[in-house]
């Protein structure tokens, strides 16, 4: 089987892998359906558990117990931040994927 990624330079149709790629990117930040990120975002930052505030200065890093429940805060938000935007990364593979397999199937591309 002589297998080429991108497919024989001779064929004028476009690369399927290119396409894939393309679509891909374009889902991640130009999806306008169901927003995904947001809503894992959402939950993760509902099951991410509180942490217990140290009851002295130096367990806290020096930080007021105010000052310290902000920046625990800001760390769970952006653990929370970054499992949606993967989320929304997979779902936009998959479109990308879904599209490229039918437009394969279809001949459309290489």
């Amino acid at each position: 089987m002589n297998f080429k990624l991108f497919g024989d330079k001779n064929d004028p149709r476009p690369s399927c892998a290119i396409g894939f790629f393309k679509d891909a990117g374009k889902n991640v930040f130009g999806y306008n359906g169901a927003d995904v990120g947001s809503a894992v975002s959402g939950e993760e930052a509902i099951r991410l558990p509180y942490e217990q505030i140290p009851m002295n200065l130096k367990g806290r890093g020096g930080l007021s117990a105010k000052a310290w429940t902000r920046k625990s805060q800001a760390r769970r938000g952006g653990k929370a931040a970054l499992a949606g935007f993967l989320a929304d990364v997979v779902v936009a593979e998959g479109q990308a994927l879904a599209s490229e397999l039918d437009s394969a199937q279809n001949g459309e591309c290489k």
